[in-house]
């Protein structure tokens, strides 16, 4: 388990196996359902058994810094930014992790399924998740030449405040890339442009606007209201602190000077990441699970049971909705209602509730982006 405390021979677990029933299982569930008798471990307030965010080792994906340029800040879960030496061209950043840019400063993140992000000056935004399943392919492959992104990922980033340049690869079924920001969520489906946040100092009011360069994107605002922008135009939309919508979106041709800008932004990455090849990437992925395990304090543990000599290897992944979801350590999920623990345990995995990152305001006050004319 993450951060578990010492091993309690006298705890016992009663881990129901609900994907299958597997050769060596037994039926010793009250609930009448195939169940491994388990020797457990202890979790204490002070130790708790997973991190701030669910995270699992299997299907990550990589975030590779590919350039960078002035002052970059990247913050962990706690608050405090990482050593220099972590944040370089070529080093790995984790989910979780929240960017900043200062006044003169700009990072460009290459993710392991084809796609880029630029943040520029004055930008902060959670590297929410990435997750993308395994994938073969000749390992000399550039990935500037694969059409596609090179297996199904879900990307969610979170945009805090500031500019940031896109180029999404087209995705695959069941894929998804998706933006939140202070004023509503972009869905993004193999296309480039450009979603932008200003909050005022005063009212604490966020302006965010959308540019497309290419392609068409949905975006949704704090309503749930839909619409799509398609490559040429652009939205704007308004929001409070509180994540209440303001006005109306207002809905206009992108001005031509910044969907030209995005293009040039856009190309320049391409040029940056052209030569990167596949060899490269899947390096990037196995050293981003290792980088996740050592974090995050992920520990596979051996659980026996005693009758039946049935042995796993497993940590504790999520407490969702009463259910406690456990990673096997060949990737497998599993999950068992959480009165399968003991109450010692029930309690202390009821109180611990996963959190994001939360955004601190950019150290210079950023005018509001003003409304097209």
């Amino acid at each position: 388990t993450h951060g578990s405390g010492p091993l309690d021979e006298s705890l016992q677990l009663h881990l129901a196996l609900e994907e299958g029933e597997g050769k060596k299982s037994r039926g010793i569930s009250k609930h009448q359902r195939n169940a491994i008798l388990l020797n457990g471990v202890t979790w204490t307030r002070d130790t708790p058994g997973f991190p701030y965010i669910p995270v699992r080792r299997q299907d990550l994906g990589a975030f590779i810094i590919v350039s960078m340029e002035g002052q970059i800040q990247v913050q962990g879960l706690d608050g405090k930014p990482l050593p220099a030496e972590q944040v370089a061209v070529g080093k790995l950043l984790l989910q979780g992790q929240t960017v900043h840019t200062g006044p003169k400063g700009a990072i460009t993140l290459l993710l392991s399924n084809g796609s880029t992000t630029t943040l520029k000056a004055m930008t902060g935004m959670v590297l929410g998740k990435l997750e993308q399943k395994k994938f073969v392919l000749p390992a000399s492959t550039k990935l500037s030449e694969l059409e596609t992104e090179p297996s199904t990922s879900k990307t969610e980033l979170k945009l805090g405040y500031g500019d940031l340049i896109f180029n999404v690869k087209k995705l695959n079924k069941g894929s998804h890339f998706h933006i939140e920001s202070p004023v509503g969520m972009a869905a993004i489906r193999g296309t480039s442009g450009q979603l932008s946040v200003r909050i005022d100092p005063e009212t604490k009011v966020a302006t965010g606007a959308v540019n497309m360069a290419t392609g068409t994107i949905e975006f949704k605002d704090k309503e749930e209201e839909v619409v799509e922008v398609p490559a040429g135009q652009a939205v704007q939309v308004q929001a409070t602190a509180e994540g209440e919508k303001v006005g109306e979106v207002k809905e206009y041709v992108a001005p031509p000077v910044i969907v030209e800008q995005i293009k040039v932004e856009v190309q320049a990455v391409e040029v940056v990441t052209e030569q990167i090849v596949v060899e490269f990437v899947v390096q990037a992925v196995e050293q981003t699970k290792e980088k996740v395990a050592e974090f995050y304090g992920i520990e596979f543990r051996e659980y026996t049971d005693p009758g039946g000599g049935l042995e796993i290897k497993a940590h504790i992944w999520k407490v969702q909705g009463g259910l406690v979801f456990l990673e096997l350590e060949n990737g497998r999920l599993i999950k068992t209602p959480i009165t399968n623990f003991s109450l010692e345990s029930q309690q202390v995995l009821r109180t611990i509730r996963p959190t994001m990152p939360v955004f601190k305001e950019a150290t210079t006050p950023v005018a509001p982006i003003q409304p097209p004319q």
